[in-house]
């Protein structure tokens, strides 16, 4: 039902990924999310995790950094930081 809402694509995906464990599909989901609306903070918070949960570090950091550029004052600003302080190995 919410093939055109952003918001439900970017924690369908991220249930996806987390919850489930299909890594690809949540993160096909955040990306059709961020298509949809490219200002959405929480797919690029969303897209950050997921990308960390495939090892792709440096991409992560540019999804979190948009996602705090988007929404500097978000109350849920430390969903993102953690990420930005994730060492990359």
């Amino acid at each position: 039902m919410g093939r055109d809402d952003a918001v439900a694509l970017c924690w369908g995906g991220y249930a996806l990924a987390y919850v489930a464990g299909d890594v690809d599909a949540g993160l096909a989901f955040i990306d059709q999310a961020l298509a949809l609306n490219p200002n959405l903070a929480t797919a690029w918070n969303y897209s950050g995790w997921v990308r960390i949960f495939r090892g792709e570090h440096q991409s992560a950091m540019g999804c979190f950094e948009r996602a705090l550029r988007l929404s500097p004052r978000d109350p849920t600003v430390f969903h993102r930081v953690p990420g930005l302080l994730t060492p990359i190995y």
